[in-house]
Parts: structure tokens; sequence; C-alpha cells
């Protein structure tokens, strides 16, 4: 009997500790100036502290409700058998529906910032996810997580395809931090490069015999002027060795490697005609090649020319307007709205825009791309890179490039006309750039 006694002295001791914790949680009243989600979200974390199950958090709601909400509750209390279905219902009574609209289209277009970290982003995102539905699951969490994320780190988080938002946040810091000492070691790296070269090329031009000052006087100044040139780049020997090999990253990042990785190909139907396509993390947009599209069965093409920004950040190109795809994969359809241009490095390029909307992983390990239609995944194996195309090509004169300059020069080719962007890797910036009158691979 005394322990029985006792178990009750306890439990009426937890009751009351428990109701004057109740008793101090904000009411709600059902007014439409208060927000009833972050009502919610409040009171959830107080009774969370206090470890109410469910069926305990249904019973202590009643006095933290006033006004229209305690009418509300007392009229429904038998619709509501469950916490979960308590919130639901609340939600959708007291909740402006304009106010969810507004929510779920901040949600839907939140992008992480150029200096915000990955913490900071993923908290935002959370607290927003948590506005628009206090009870949404885990896995719409983590499309909204990923969809959101910048370009330069979405394509490592795919790859490790997270499947909670706790671990979505690990991997997300860790490349975070791997990415930026792998920029501190590089900016080192550029500064030790660049000092020794600077006092070197003061002492050289201290040095130097020649001043081009005086010779700009007299008629023989071009000759003048390139003979010395040519005779100071023999002795300091500051023409690069060759080769180089310029390389840009696929996914939108800043090129750190004069060799870049393999882009992904598949082979897929493309409005019913065999095409290759190419998945590139870096694109926010899907792209088809006019030509290539004129040979298949396409919708009209909605005529609107826009310009975008390539992942260098610096060159841009038109499309000509935008029309929809189907991509089959076996016996399955997808589609997207893609622009539609006149040149472009592969048909069929498909940006971020189809990897998030049919979350598209791939696996470069197993060289498997994995489409994910409605509730069927499709494995599709990754095709072999397109080869190196090498053009003998010449420069039409002897050009000097000074470090950090650009400059339009004249090749002679036997191609009838490209297109062609060149990019000096990190290691060619602080350098000086000779391009002389001898053949050069294009």
């Amino acid at each position: 009997m005394s322990n029985l006694n006792q178990d009750d002295v306890f439990g009426s001791l937890r009751s009351q500790l428990l109701l004057s914790h109740i008793e101090k949680l904000p009411k709600f009243t059902g007014r439409s100036k208060q927000n009833v989600s972050k009502w919610l979200r409040e009171v959830n974390q107080t009774m969370h502290l206090l470890k109410l199950s469910d069926m305990e958090k249904l019973f202590y709601i009643p006095p933290c409700l006033e006004a229209d909400a305690k009418d509300w509750l007392f009229d429904n209390y038998h619709f509501v058998p469950s916490w979960s279905l308590f919130v639901q219902k609340l939600l959708d009574t007291f909740e402006s529906s304009s106010k969810a609209d507004i929510t779920f289209n901040r949600l839907r277009q939140y992008q992480q910032s150029l200096h915000q970290d990955v913490r900071q982003y993923y908290f935002e995102l959370m607290k927003l996810c948590k506005e628009a539905n206090p009870l949404m699951d885990e896995s719409s969490k983590l499309q909204y997580l990923k969809d959101g994320l910048k370009s330069s780190l979405r394509f490592d988080i795919l790859l490790k395809n997270p499947t909670i938002t706790e671990e979505f946040l690990k991997y997300a810091q860790k490349i975070e931090e791997l990415r930026s000492l792998d920029e501190q070691q590089g900016m080192m790296e550029q500064s030790s490069q660049q000092q020794p070269n600077l006092i070197a090329t003061s002492a050289r031009s201290s040095n130097s015999p020649t001043n081009y000052a005086r010779t700009s006087q007299t008629n023989n100044k071009t000759t003048t002027t390139r003979h010395n040139l040519s005779n100071q780049h023999r002795q300091n020997n500051r023409t690069p060795k060759p080769p180089y090999r310029l390389g840009s990253s696929i996914d939108g990042d800043a090129p750190t490697r004069l060799l870049n990785p393999s882009p992904i190909f598949i082979l897929a139907k493309v409005n019913q005609v065999i095409t290759k396509i190419m998945f590139d993390t870096g694109s926010a947009k899907s792209f088809i090649k006019k030509s290539i599209l004129k040979q298949t069965n396409y919708v009209n093409i909605q005529f609107k020319q826009q310009s975008y920004l390539m992942a260098d950040g610096s060159s841009t190109f038109n499309i000509l307007g935008t029309t929809e795809i189907f991509i089959e994969f076996e016996k399955s359809c997808t589609s997207i709205i893609a622009g539609v241009v006149n040149t472009l490095c592969v048909n069929c390029l498909l940006g971020m825009d189809y990897i998030n909307k049919y979350y598209v992983n791939l696996n470069n390990k197993e060289k498997q791309v994995q489409v994910h239609i409605q509730d069927i995944i499709v494995d599709l194996p990754m095709e072999n890179t397109m080869k190196t195309i090498n053009v003998p090509s010449r420069a039409n004169a002897f050009t000097y490039f000074h470090p950090n300059q650009e400059k339009p020069i004249q090749i002679i080719s036997h191609i009838s006309s490209g297109h062609m962007l060149f990019s000096p890797a990190d290691a060619l910036k602080s350098k000086g750039l000779v391009t002389p009158h001898a053949i050069v691979p294009v």
C-alpha cells in the first residue's frame, strides 16, 4: 500500500508541475493577427522538453486555447482523437491560405546565397519548412535542401545521397570545409608563385640596357621594340614550356586542376529519336540544338530570345526560344522545358532543372545514372565521353600576352568557323603567355 501511495504522490506532483508549465505557455485565441504556425512551434518545443507523449499533449492543450480557438476545439473535439490530427485540423482552420501559399513559394524559390555558409542555409530553410508545414515529412525537407543548395556543392551532395536532413548537414559542412581548405591552399600557392616572379621582373627591367621611351622618337620604333622584346624573352627564358592543357570544371566551379573530369553522357530517345545526352550540374537549365530538334517530332517552339550566363561567369550565349522535349527511358517517359540554341557542345544538355525534377542520381563510381520516375527507378549506363579533337592551327602573327591581359588573336586553321573560349588555368594567370608563329593545338 505504501508503494501505491508513493506512486500516487509522485503522479500528483508530476501533474501539478506539468500544469504549472502548461499555464505559462502562450495562449492561442484564433484571431487573424496571431501566427498559428509560430504558436504551434513554441508549444511543441516546450512539450518536447517536458517529454510528453502525443496523448498527453492532447490532454494538456485545452488550457492553452482561448476565445474562438477554444470554441472550435469544444465543437470538434471528437474529430481530433490524436495530436497529429489536432495540429492538422488547427492549421486548416486558422492558417491563412494566402500566407501558406506565400511561405511555400518562398520555400520553393529559396536559394543559398553567395556568401551564406551551409549551416546558415540549413537552419533558414528548415525554419521555412516548419512555417509552411509543421508536419512536413523528412524526404520533402531533404528535397528542398538539395534544390536550393549552391551548384558547386550540389553535385557532391547528390553523390553522397543523404537520406535524412541531419546527414545532409553533416555531408554539406564537410564538403564546404574541404573546398575552403582547397581554395586557401590554392591562394597560398598562387601568392608564393607570384612574389618571386614580380621580384625577378622588376630586377630585370631595372637592369635592362634599353630605354623604350627614348626609342619612341625614332623612325624605327616598331622594329627596335620588337627586337629588344624578343631579346629580353630569350635572356629571361619567360616563354612557357608547352604543352599546357587548360581545364575547366563541368559543374560550374572555378577550375582547380589542369585536367578536368569527364562529363556524363547517356543514350536515350529525345522526341523518339536516339540522341546522346549530357548531364551538366553547372547549368540551371536544359538546352537542345535546333538542328537536332528539327530531326525529331517536336512541339512548336515558343520563340523568345534570351541571354544566359555561362559557368565561367563572363561569357553569354543566346537562346532562340523554348520547347518541351520528351526523353524516353525503356518504357518510361520524362519531359522538360528546354532552351533551343543554334550552337551547343552536345546535341542535348540536361541541367539542374531536370536533375531536381526527377531526382537524378549521377553515380560516377558505378558508371550508372538513376532517374526516379514516379515510383520507378530507371538505371542507365553512362556512355563513353566524346573524343578530343585536335585541329592544327597557326597563329597569324607573333603575340605576347602580359599577365592578366586579354587580347584577341587571329589564327590560321582548316576550320571554316568556330566558337571557342580560351580560359587560362590558375597556374598561368601570373605568368606571361607567348603565342609564337607556329602550330597551336585548339
